[in-house]
């Protein structure tokens, strides 16, 4: 599919300039561009969320999260954030890891969604390096979103032991497994690190 061209770009960029820091929906922004691109210029507007991404890319929107997008004056006037993964290490990450979620081993053959997430959050100063990205099904992905890298791991091994354990077979590669699932959560255990912290 070709991409936008820049008059296209600029129809977009000039509709997300109108609305300054506002946090926005990709199926909101997608409708209202398209409808917007048609009455103004009577064409359809072919590919509009790939347009949203190359101004992304580009520096002039911020990606807030996965489909939500925001202007931003002071970021769009040159301040590029760092935070953000460019498209060419999202890819570099897919590849790297073989398109399939680091958890699991699922990827698009298995009918998965996946995701390129950052290993140490955008909000905790993670920056959108090759090293600070993993691919992660959709599922592994919000799983963390909701816990934190630590404790999605510690969560992770529990589970994988608890499964292990009621196996009960004298398979080798299990009790190998299991052996190792112990080691894991043993090193949680013995630097603290075994539990969220309570809040003060």
């Amino acid at each position: 599919m070709p991409r936008p061209n820049e008059s296209q770009l600029e129809f977009v960029l000039a509709w997300f300039t109108a609305r300054p820091n506002k946090r926005i929906r990709h199926k909101v922004s997608k409708k209202a561009l398209e409808e917007g691109y048609k009455a103004q210029y009577g064409l359809r507007f072919e590919d509009s969320d790939r347009a949203i991404r190359t101004l992304a890319e580009r520096g002039k929107l911020i990606k807030e999260a996965n489909g939500i997008y925001r202007y931003d004056p002071d970021h769009a006037a040159g301040r590029i954030d760092l935070r953000n993964f460019s498209e060419s290490t999202r890819l570099a990450i897919l590849k790297r890891d073989g398109y399939r979620c680091v958890v699991c081993g699922f990827g698009k053959a298995e009918g998965r969604q996946i995701h390129v997430d950052h290993v140490i959050p955008r909000e905790k100063g993670g920056e959108g390096s090759i090293s600070n990205g993993q691919t992660l099904c959709a599922a592994h992905n919000y799983r963390k979103k909701v816990l934190n890298q630590r404790d999605f791991g510690h969560k992770l091994f529990s589970e994988w032991r608890q499964r292990l354990s009621a196996d009960k077979s004298p398979d080798p590669e299990r009790l190998r497994l299991l052996a190792f699932c112990n080691e894991v959560l043993r090193l949680y255990a013995q630097h603290d690190i075994d539990q969220e912290p309570a809040h003060k």
